[in-house]
C-alpha cells in the first residue's frame, strides 16, 4: 500500500464507502495525519499496531461500524497532549473492539450510529477547549 508514501496527508475520510479487507498498516505511518475516517464500510481484522504512531498527534478517529476486533490499545495507550475523538464498536454487550480512550461507543445493534457529521460538527470546538476528550487525555 501506498498511503505510507504520503507523509503530509493530514486528513482522509472514506467513511461509508462499502470499503472491505483489513486496514493497511501503512495508515498508521503518516505522521501529519490528524482526521481519519473509516465508519460505516466493511473492514475486518484488527486495529494495526501502527496506529501507535498516531496516538500522539491524531484528532479524530472513527472506526465505527465495521466488522473489527480487537483493541485501540495501541492508541488509546499513547499519551498526548492534545485532545482527540474516537469512535468504534466497543458498546457492551458484546464488544467488538476494546476501546478505553473511545468518546463514542458503538454497536451493531444499535440504530444509526455514523457520528461523521457529529463528530466534524462539534469537534473543533471540544478539541479546542479539551471537552470531549476523557479524563487523561486532554
Amino acid at each position: 500500500s501506498t498511503y505510507g508514501n504520503l507523509p503530509a496527508m493530514m486528513g482522509m475520510s472514506l467513511h461509508s464507502n462499502s470499503l472491505s479487507g483489513t486496514i493497511p498498516p501503512s495508515l498508521g505511518e503518516n505522521s501529519a495525519m490528524i482526521g481519519l475516517m473509516l465508519e460505516n464500510n466493511m473492514l475486518t481484522g484488527s486495529v494495526p499496531e501502527s496506529f501507535s504512531k498516531l496516538g500522539g498527534h491524531i484528532k479524530w478517529l472513527s472506526l465505527a461500524r465495521n466488522n473489527l476486533k480487537g483493541s485501540l490499545d495501541s492508541v488509546c495507550n499513547v499519551q498526548t497532549d492534545k485532545a482527540r475523538i474516537v469512535t468504534a464498536d466497543c458498546a457492551e454487550p458484546d464488544a467488538e473492539v476494546a476501546c478505553d480512550c473511545c468518546v463514542f461507543c458503538c454497536h451493531d445493534a444499535e440504530g444509526s450510529c455514523d457520528y461523521h457529521l457529529s463528530i466534524l460538527a462539534y469537534g473543533s470546538g471540544c478539541v479546542a477547549d479539551g471537552s470531549c476528550a476523557p479524563d487523561g487525555f486532554v
